[in-house]
């Protein structure tokens, strides 16, 4: 089962404030979280989905640089 990441832990894992990342997911640069409570006020993603997520960027950064 894959495991869910809360949004403290998933900014202090990011290095990033909450807000940060509630632009990149708004903007469309980041997996979307999901609703945890039927409230919305806990919320969280798939570890699983992140590290995929990670691992994207650092695939286009090394692109980018193997292009210059």
């Amino acid at each position: 089962m894959d495991r869910i990441i809360k949004q403290d832990e998933l900014s202090d894992r990011m290095g990033v404030t909450r807000q940060t990342l509630y632009n990149w997911e708004k903007n469309g640069q980041m997996p979307k979280r999901f609703k945890l409570a039927k409230d919305g006020r806990a919320v969280g993603w798939l570890e699983s989905e992140i590290e995929d997520w990670i691992s994207e960027r650092v695939a286009a950064r090394e692109l980018e640089g193997a292009e210059k």
